[in-house]
């Protein structure tokens, strides 16, 4: 069961929100005070009342008991309209894609002949929750013509119950906060030690009882935030004492990160990103036929650049097998590729983004004119590579050659690898999608592995120049020399020589280098950029007929890669 529309209507500053499109991952951006928190908050508010909150009749009308899931009629019904609408409703529609087994179920167990998503509709009020079902007039009458008319609102509540969680994370992460998701873990997982005879006739002995599954807990939690927090050696779980169902969620967390001390005496970062990252541990544990949805908000809140690229993959990898939903400012955890996965959140309305350019303005992003319709930036490692390249990719693929025209795709230069991870924080923080094609050397080599560690790029986000033959290589290496070799001679007066320039040792530019010295000729920075400049010139006049078969390995790689993430 998916949910995969929501619309809300009459809910705090939110008048109106028609059927927002909810993938396995989707982001509200806008800007402060305009409703992200209160569009959130609606979908757990509704979520909650429908998978946690118990039901009973009275006066033949269903309603439900809030429990923490509350709705306050003077708070959330919009406070300008309360005078006029004393009887008005806040009104949430929910939509759920069920799988044909799902469906099946459904029709069986309230007796439905469903062919279509479920729609289901909560409308709260000052004193209650009502349920409804939204279906085409005659399915409608049908329905609400059986004896017990309130039983199928009961069975479909139940439904959603079986079948459905939802985890909210507010914005404000103290310890308690990490706290509280330990001991639902905790709940869930000794609850099972509840139905064992000796577990209630021997509550003395209840902590050693516990002690195997407290340690196993801390075992994985280790395991799972040690990999998202690195400087944390140890996530321990121990007893907080209590008896029955108290000892179920009664637990102290220790966090050691070179020094144990209870998780509330750590920084915000720490029990911010260990709150966070512990949900990891709640998607991968069985929710029985039940499925997830994590709705968090501001997750990067308090958290340094570098980690907030590790929560990106941390959620990225939760939402593989749950849905999350989130409110965010940053342009790290907003989904590029897609835009209208992303939910813009202004002047009491909410739609999903129609451009890239509107999320960008949604988070006051700005960018250069050269960038402004760019969803992807290919960074490369200079101005000769970029002219190389600007006349070979169209050549090589239309779609790409397209993108290059129509400014969907644009090459950045970096004049030096080891500016990668300064241009690509910067790219991805205008909300471009970003992917490096550096010079298989040292220097190349190195910055994509900085890159990698700091969780600025992935490795599907980058590829080599990488020669066959050579150990070293670069983008010159892909050149044939009949086409640059006489300009090289009439503007330098420097031959080509074969017998150095064939070898396979060192870098293009490394034996260029023996090559001018063997002539006499003085090699600078300078020299160097001439020399290139020849190069690029003469390769991009001459288009494909430069590129050397037998070496185009790791372009046509560039080249596949650049075409799907263009289409992703």
């Amino acid at each position: 069961m998916k949910l995969v529309t929501f619309t809300v209507s009459d809910y705090r500053s939110i008048t109106k929100a028609y059927k927002l499109p909810l993938g396995d991952f989707a982001v509200l951006v806008g800007p402060n005070n305009e409703g992200k928190s209160n569009v959130l908050k609606a979908m757990v508010l509704s979520l909650g009342l429908l998978s946690r909150s118990r039901y009973f009749r009275a006066q033949r009308q269903l309603r439900y008991a809030y429990g923490e899931n509350t709705y306050d009629w003077k708070r959330d019904y919009p406070v300008q309209s309360q005078k006029d609408y004393p009887d008005g409703r806040s009104e949430f529609i929910l939509e759920f894609e069920l799988t044909a087994a799902e469906l099946t179920a459904f029709n069986r167990k309230v007796k439905i002949q469903l062919a279509t998503n479920l729609k289901l509709k909560l409308s709260c009020g000052s004193s209650d929750a009502l349920l409804d079902i939204v279906l085409p007039g005659k399915a409608k009458t049908k329905l609400t013509k059986r004896p017990q008319a309130d039983q199928w609102k009961e069975e479909m509540a139940r439904f959603v119950n079986e079948r459905l969680d939802i985890q909210y994370i507010p914005a404000l992460r103290p310890s308690d906060m990490a706290e509280r998701v330990v001991e639902d873990l905790l709940a869930r997982e000794l609850a099972q030690l509840e139905a064992k005879e000796e577990y209630r006739e021997l509550v003395k002995s209840i902590e050693e009882i516990q002690r195997p599954i407290l340690e196993s807990l801390s075992n994985e939690l280790t395991t799972m935030v040690a990999s998202f927090i690195p400087e944390v050696r140890s996530v321990t779980l121990k007893s907080g004492g209590g008896i029955s169902r108290a000892l179920r969620r009664s637990a102290r967390v220790l966090v050691n990160d070179g020094t144990e001390t209870e998780l509330e005496m750590k920084g915000d970062g720490i029990k911010s990103l260990t709150a966070i990252s512990l949900l990891r541990h709640v998607s991968q544990r069985s929710l029985g036929t039940k499925g997830l949805i994590l709705a968090i908000e501001e997750p990067e809140s308090h958290l340094h650049p570098r980690a907030i690229h590790r929560l990106r993959e941390v959620l990225a990898d939760i939402a593989k097998s749950h849905q999350v939903i989130l409110t965010t400012h940053s342009p790290v955890l907003v989904d590029r590729y897609h835009p209208s996965r992303n939910i813009i959140v202004q002047k009491g309305k909410a739609a999903p983004a129609g451009h890239i350019s509107a999320v960008r303005d949604a988070l006051g992003v700005r960018i250069a004119d050269n960038l402004a319709t760019a969803s992807l930036i290919l960074v490369c490692e200079g101005k000769e590579d970029e002219q190389v390249l600007r006349a070979w990719l169209p050549l090589l693929s239309k779609d790409v050659g397209r993108a290059l025209a129509d400014g969907n795709l644009s090459i950045d230069p970096l004049v030096g690898a080891s500016n990668l991870g300064y241009k690509v924080r910067l790219h991805k923080s205008y909300l471009c999608g970003v992917h490096a094609f550096l010079d298989n050397d040292q220097a190349g080599r190195k910055a994509i592995e900085l890159a990698l560690d700091q969780g600025t790029l992935d490795h599907s986000e980058y590829h080599l120049a990488s020669a066959k033959g050579f150990n070293d290589s670069e983008l010159e290496d892909f050149i044939k020399p009949e086409i640059y070799q006489a300009r090289l001679l009439s503007d330098l007066r420097v031959e080509y020589k074969p017998s150095i320039m064939r070898t396979s040792k060192g870098s293009w530019s490394d034996r260029m280098k023996l090559n001018c010295k063997d002539q006499g000729k003085e090699w600078s920075k300078s020299v160097e950029s001439q020399v290139k400049g020849i190069v690029s010139n003469c390769a991009a006049a001459a288009g494909l007929e430069s590129l050397i078969e037998g070496r185009r390995g790791s372009i046509d790689a560039l080249v596949k890669a650049l075409e799907e993430r263009l289409h992703s």
